[in-house]
């Protein structure tokens, strides 16, 4: 786990990564969104103990999650969807063990109101900003909307190919329907809309991303839509013209200036803490001698997939 990583518990995060050099391996088909969603319901259910989501959407080369980590799992969890996903996926196109994700995952930690609904509303309607649609309904992508209006769970569905392939050995012919796990998971309700009914609750989230899909086509002036029937013309291993370059993603979202000024001394002495301890366990390891030194809270010691936590 990379050093720059902080986790600490409670947090909120936008979890974004991109596929390789921009390619569409995941065109919304209803055989890639059935992998994702299962993969993602899965890793909830194995790995995502104390990860609250309150929003997804999945569009063709990359995708968006904001989601509250209160159990330190949220690395964990990651390394075990995108992997899992990767590999589905790559086999269902025909790519093999290639590599499909552009690199590790921008994580970004929300803090305050106003930001936070900045970001729950750009998930939402993240189809609509990028011009593939001019309503979220439209989009026939993995999209956390619906479960956000209706609250019933997201159910995923797929093949076990462990069970399945122990079963086969030998050449023993069996169904694969026999052999399909099934997983669900809630979308959790954003902050302030956990006390209303899901009636209230359905309408203000309706109204807000109503509100900023108008503000989204607003801005494309007289540039059509791109439409589904063209998103799902294109071939999985298509290359854009124009390959957006990984930008470097602030660390930090806050309400106020003066905040994340403030989150970012906190983090530049966060990784001075890191670096200290890592520098003194390698000179130790060099020198054979014992040292004693204690890692910052919210860090991923190497080999760790689990952040350091205060002890309660």
């Amino acid at each position: 786990m990379a050093s720059g990583r902080m986790h600490k518990l409670g947090d909120i995060h936008m979890v974004t990564n991109r596929c390789e050099e921009g390619r569409y391996f995941m065109i919304p088909t209803k055989i890639i969104n059935a992998i994702i969603c299962y993969w993602l319901a899965r890793a909830l259910a194995r790995y995502g103990k104390g990860i609250e989501v309150y929003a997804f959407c999945f569009l063709s080369n990359h995708f968006h999650m904001l989601l509250r980590d209160t159990k330190g799992t949220l690395a964990k969890f990651m390394g075990y969807f995108e992997s899992n996903v990767a590999k589905a996926i790559n086999r269902e196109i025909g790519r093999g063990p290639a590599h499909f994700w552009q690199g590790h995952y921008d994580d970004q930690i929300v803090s305050g109101e106003k930001v936070f609904w900045n970001k729950y509303l750009y998930i939402l309607t993240n189809a609509v900003k990028a011009g593939l649609v001019r309503r979220i309904e439209d989009w026939k992508g993995l999209n956390s909307f619906k479960a956000a209006l209706t609250g019933k769970p997201i159910k995923g569905k797929g093949l076990n190919r462990t069970k399945f392939h122990n079963a086969t050995r030998g050449k023993i012919k069996r169904k694969k329907s026999d052999y399909e796990d099934s997983y669900e998971f809630s979308i959790t309700p954003p902050p302030r809309l956990e006390e209303m009914t899901q009636k209230e609750r359905k309408k203000e989230i309706y109204r807000m991303v109503k509100h900023a899909e108008v503000h989204y086509l607003s801005r494309r002036d007289t540039n059509a839509v791109l439409g589904m029937a063209k998103v799902l013309s294109f071939k999985p291993t298509y290359r854009p013209p124009k390959i957006a370059k990984r930008a470097k993603r602030k660390r930090f979202a806050c309400d106020t200036i003066a905040e994340e000024i403030q989150m970012l001394k906190a983090y530049r002495a966060f990784i001075w803490e890191y670096k200290k301890t890592f520098a003194g366990f390698s000179r130790a390891a060099y020198l054979r001698f014992p040292f004693h030194g204690e890692w910052p809270e919210g860090s991923f010691p190497p080999g760790c997939h689990f952040p350091i936590t205060q002890a309660v």
